[in-house]
C-alpha cells in the first residue's frame, strides 16, 4: 500500500475510534447522570409512603376519616411519582442501546392527548392543572404513539415542576398544514434566563449527546424523541415570567 494511502487508513480509523470513545463517554455520563437522578428521585417519595405507613400503623388506623383519606392519597401520588421515574430509566436504557425506533400507527389524536393530560393531572395533588386544547379538524392522523407520549410527558412534567401550583399550563395542538401540526406548551413558571436559553437551544437544535450543564434526562429524552420523528422545537422563556415550548411534528392524517 502506498504511504499516503496508509496515512488515510490510519487517520480514518483514528476518527472512527475518537468517534466511539466520544459516544461511550457521553452514553456513560448519561447513565452516571440515570443512576444519580433515580436516587435523587425515589428519595422523597420513599419517605412519604414510609412516614404515611408510619402513621397509619402508630394509630392502629384510629384516625378520622380525612386523615386516613389523605395519607392513601399522597402515597398513591408517591407511588405514580415512582412509575414515572422508572419509566424514565426504561426510555434512557432504550436510548443507550439504540432500541428506540419510531413505529407509526393510526391514532386518534385527541384521544391520546386527553389521556395523556389526565395522567399527568391525576399525578399532581392540584387537580386540573394541565388544560388542553384540541384543534377540531385534526381527527385520526399516523404517528408514533410512544414516542409522542415520552416527549409531552417529560416536557409538560417539567412545566408543571416549575410552576406554581395554583397556575395552569396550557398544551395545545394546531393543524398548519395537511402533513404537519404544532403542539404549544405554555406554563406561567419561574422562567428561563437568557444564557440558559440559548444552551437549551442550542442542545435541542444539535447533534450533539454531550452532556451541558443544566440539561437534564427529561429533555435528553425529548431530543431523542423528536430527532426520531422528525421534529422541531423552539422554546421561548424570560424569568419569572414562564416559558412557551413550540413543537412541529410531521404527520401522516385520515380526516
Amino acid at each position: 500500500m502506498p504511504e499516503d494511502q496508509n496515512s488515510a487508513t490510519l487517520i480514518n480509523t483514528d476518527s472512527l475510534t475518537s468517534r466511539k470513545y466520544i459516544s461511550e463517554k457521553a452514553l456513560s455520563e448519561i447513565n452516571s447522570m440515570c443512576i444519580s437522578s433515580v436516587s435523587h428521585d425515589f428519595r422523597t417519595p420513599l419517605s412519604i409512603i414510609y412516614a404515611n405507613l408510619q402513621l397509619l400503623e402508630y394509630h392502629d388506623f384510629n384516625l378520622d376519616k380525612e386523615t386516613i383519606k389523605d395519607a392513601f392519597s399522597l402515597s398513591r401520588l408517591a407511588i405514580k411519582s415512582l412509575l414515572r421515574v422508572l419509566d424514565k430509566v426504561t426510555v434512557i436504557d432504550s436510548i443507550n442501546k439504540g432500541r428506540l425506533e419510531y413505529k407509526p400507527a393510526k391514532v386518534c389524536l385527541e384521544t391520546l392527548c386527553t389521556n395523556l393530560v389526565k395522567t399527568l393531572n391525576e399525578a399532581e395533588i392540584a387537580t386540573d392543572r394541565l388544560i388542553y386544547n384540541h384543534d377540531s379538524s385534526i381527527t385520526e392522523i399516523e404517528i408514533d404513539q410512544y414516542l409522542f407520549t415520552s416527549l409531552f410527558t417529560h416536557l409538560i412534567f417539567n412545566s408543571l415542576t416549575y410552576s406554581k401550583r395554583d397556575f395552569k399550563v396550557i398544551f395545545e395542538s394546531k393543524l398548519i398544514s395537511d402533513n404537519e401540526i404544532r403542539f404549544t406548551v405554555k406554563d406561567f413558571g419561574i422562567g428561563l434566563s437568557a444564557a440558559q436559553l440559548d444552551v437549551i437551544n442550542n442542545f435541542m437544535a444539535s447533534d450533539e449527546k454531550d452532556l451541558i450543564e443544566g440539561i437534564g434526562l427529561g429533555l435528553i429524552i425529548v431530543k431523542e424523541c423528536l430527532l426520531l420523528q422528525k421534529g422541531t422545537i423552539h422554546i421561548a422563556s424570560e424569568q419569572g415570567k414562564g416559558s412557551l415550548f413550540t413543537i412541529c411534528l410531521p404527520i401522516s392524517r385520515n380526516c
